[in-house]
């Protein structure tokens, strides 16, 4: 899941740090007036004087602990960690327990993403001062980073304590908690951090946790889902070749569903999946349509928002012989500006490849975007989307410019320990193309209207029912793909 960024971190010790010059050692005061000029033009922000100034103090006493402190704070300042770090060693050789002098080392290590040399002086500190919530929170990070996620979380839970940094302190254990696989413990953490101060950006991150672990299916990092079922289509059609019979019939229905999340816990979240759909016509049996599908996708938190890549690849066969294949690659952005609102956009690139229809070829460009908005929490939801395409075929007439809107209704109602599940959706699209179409002597237009209407009825143990209601109607001036098409499905469903 997405953590901090070294280099992120960096920024934030470059801060800590120039909150740190507040607090110079009372022995620096006693150093002659090179010392005082430095610390002088240090608070004021005048970082090439405060240097020569310090490097003064330096010549002047060079067994001076304090003095080469100052320097090394100058220095960090300035982001010169190496030169830093070089004038804390010699302080620390001079006097391993002057104050703040651990820290300094350790933050400007920290600064380098040499967490393996920042986390003893790190922790040096903060044994020094148990109760300090900033040095714990920094100590935190540093163990974060390294890997070390339970030592994190024990620091973490040390500056929540800290009023001052308490909403961060909670926001990076949820992390630590989720990386360690503490998934109830984490979501623990991220709602203390929201309940804190909502309005603000570290409770938005921390929400986007909480709806992540909401919306997860639990630990297994595998799933199995598998149905048979009895279908009955009113008028038998395949939409992707223009064909429609006016016939009904019944079919026979099958499904396979199968994913697999790689163990890749400090990376991109990685899952594979498997998808195998069968459709058996009782009479019009040269419309059997069989699917394999095979996916990939890649998914990573990136602060406050989350991205993912995904392949598919789909191979289909009709009446047993290669129909149509289809490969396609879409990155997908996604941010929750609310606790009760996601929003996502996603670019894609489709290719078609049919087997005895080369000019149906085709290379198709889209771009979508989804709103979803919680009811009540996220088992209840509604969703908004708008897509358009652009569709260059081998043949000209099949070259098209499609738009297509969509809304849907995730509702589900709570019987003893089981929920039921009902699912609407409604969607338009729009498809113009852009040359004549040679039988009817004119360019194409479609207009297709869908409704879906699905319920799950939870019967005992892992087993469902599955009723679904499909609807569509096509009004094209193509004689062949101008239908109205009704499908009423029943379908037992088992799922691990």
């Amino acid at each position: 899941m997405g953590g901090p960024t070294p280099r992120r971190l960096a920024v934030v010790v470059c801060l800590a740090v120039s909150i740190g010059v507040q607090a110079l050692p009372a022995s620096i005061a006693a150093q002659d007036s090179a010392a005082d000029r430095a610390r002088a033009a240090l608070r004021k922000g005048r970082l090439w004087p405060a240097e020569q100034a310090a490097r003064e103090a330096v010549a002047d006493d060079p067994a001076s602990a304090a003095a080469h402190q100052l320097l090394g704070r100058v220095l960090a300042r300035r982001l010169h960690w190496h030169e830093a770090i070089a004038a804390f060693e010699v302080a620390r050789g001079l006097d391993p327990e002057l104050a703040e002098l651990d820290r300094d080392l350790g933050r400007a290590h920290f600064a380098l993403d040499d967490f393996e040399a920042a986390v003893g002086p790190l922790g040096r500190a903060a044994a020094r001062s148990p109760a300090d919530g900033v040095l714990a929170l920094e100590l935190g990070l540093c163990e974060l980073a390294r890997g070390e996620d339970a030592a994190a979380a024990a620091a973490f839970e040390r500056a929540s304590h800290d009023p001052v940094v308490a909403q961060v302190a909670l926001y990076h254990l949820g992390i630590a908690r989720e990386r360690a696989g503490i998934r109830e413990q984490a979501r623990d953490a991220f709602e203390r951090a929201v309940l804190l101060d909502p309005p603000s950006p570290i409770a938005s991150r921390a929400w986007t946790h909480v709806q992540a672990l909401d919306r997860s299916e639990g630990d297994r990092p595998w799933s199995l889902a598998a149905g048979a079922g009895l279908a009955y289509d009113h008028n038998v059609i395949r939409q992707e070749i223009d064909v429609q019979t006016d016939d009904p019939d019944g079919a026979g229905l099958f499904e396979l569903e199968a994913t697999y999340l790689l163990p890749n816990r400090r990376g991109p979240a990685i899952e594979l999946g498997y998808d195998f759909h069968q459709t058996l016509y009782f009479d019009v049996t040269e419309l059997d349509l069989q699917s394999h599908g095979l996916s990939a996708e890649a998914s990573q938190r990136i602060g406050p928002a989350d991205a993912s890549l995904s392949y598919l690849f789909s191979l289909n066969t009709l009446d047993g012989d290669r129909f149509v294949d289809f490969h396609e690659v879409r990155p997908t952005a996604g941010f929750a500006p609310t606790e009760s609102w996601y929003a996502s956009v996603s670019p894609a690139f489709q290719v078609t490849r049919f087997d005895d229809e080369s000019r149906r070829d085709a290379e198709r460009y889209s771009l979508g975007t989804l709103q979803l908005f919680a009811i009540g929490g996220w088992h209840r939801y509604a969703l908004v989307g708008l897509d358009g395409a652009i569709t260059d075929a081998s043949g000209s007439e099949f070259d098209r410019r499609e738009i297509a809107t969509q809304a849907s209704l995730h509702w589900s109602w709570d019987v003893g320990e089981r929920q039921i599940p009902l699912d609407l959706r409604y969607r338009y699209s729009f498809r113009d193309y852009s040359n004549d179409t040679p039988s009817i002597g004119e360019k194409r237009e479609d207009d297709i209207h869908a409704l879906l209407v699905r319920v799950e009825i939870p019967l005992t143990g892992r087993f469902f029912l599955r009723l679904q209601y499909e609807f569509e109607d096509s009004d094209s001036n193509l004689p062949s793909a101008d239908y109205t098409d009704n499908v009423v499905a029943a379908m037992l469903r088992f799922a691990l």
